[in-house]
């Protein structure tokens, strides 16, 4: 076995060349590959890994102590929550309307008083319409699936726009037209027209305006036939002559 020597005169000459000074001393050198050096290696990275880590368990146990007393200092008494300043603020507003169960109940009045105004005046709109048209207010505002319509008036006569929606797309022309060309109201429009004075007006019903009692019933009734039959016979509109767009006879 190699001495290790503290110069390199002090190696004899003989085996000098395989002697270099490391660390203040001449010592034998060892090639790379040899047992003892990469022993040595494997033992410096590991003792290197657990030092990182010890480093790191210690960094994170000092973070965990300071999480601990700033908790304990901050802790919320038992049935409490953290609650953010801005929330806070809202909730010190809100009780000046009274608890949270009064408030609750005021917002779901407001919402049904809400419904009922936008009803009214949707029925009000409606009326206005019927009346422009010449048509029984009652049942008008009755018929459902009808277009958003508009009252316009130019010389002093007013005219009723209706705007049909196709996905996107808004189209307007007279609801008259409209009606009379969809195979849901052109059979209700002779019900749907007053009479003035008595005298019936053309298309109109006998009854001084007011329309047959079982409307809806007749319209349910032609609707299953016309399904189960496949009724294809020309519409209403077509039979007084008025022009009709998108509808064949057969």
């Amino acid at each position: 076995m190699f001495r290790i020597y503290d110069k390199l005169e002090d190696v004899p000459e003989a085996i000098r060349e395989h002697y270099k000074m490391i660390g203040g001393k001449a010592v034998p050198e060892v090639v790379d590959e040899h047992p003892l050096v990469v022993n040595y290696r494997t033992l410096l990275n590991e003792k290197t890994a657990a030092e990182t880590k010890a480093s790191t368990l210690e960094t994170a146990n000092a973070g965990l102590k300071a999480d601990l007393e700033s908790a304990k200092t901050h802790s919320l008494p038992r049935g409490t929550r953290a609650v953010p300043v801005a929330e806070v603020e809202a909730m010190e507003k809100l009780k000046e309307h009274g608890s949270a169960t009064e408030i609750v109940s005021k917002l779901t009045e407001h919402k049904t008083l809400k419904e009922e105004s936008q009803k009214r005046a949707k029925e009000d709109h409606g009326r206005k319409v019927a009346e422009a048209l010449n048509f029984d207010p009652d049942l008008f505002v009755m018929l459902p699936n009808l277009p958003d319509c508009e009252i316009r008036e130019k010389d002093g006569k007013k005219t009723v726009i209706a705007k049909v929606k196709d996905g996107d797309t808004v189209t307007e022309r007279p609801l008259l037209e409209f009606m009379e060309n969809s195979a849901e109201f052109a059979k209700v429009l002779s019900k749907l027209k007053t009479t003035t004075g008595g005298i019936p007006v053309p298309g109109g019903t006998r009854d001084s305006g007011k329309p047959a009692a079982n409307i809806y019933s007749d319209i349910r009734e032609d609707a299953k036939k016309r399904a189960e039959k496949k009724d294809t016979s020309v519409p209403l509109s077509a039979r007084q002559g008025l022009r009709v767009i998108g509808e064949r006879a057969a």
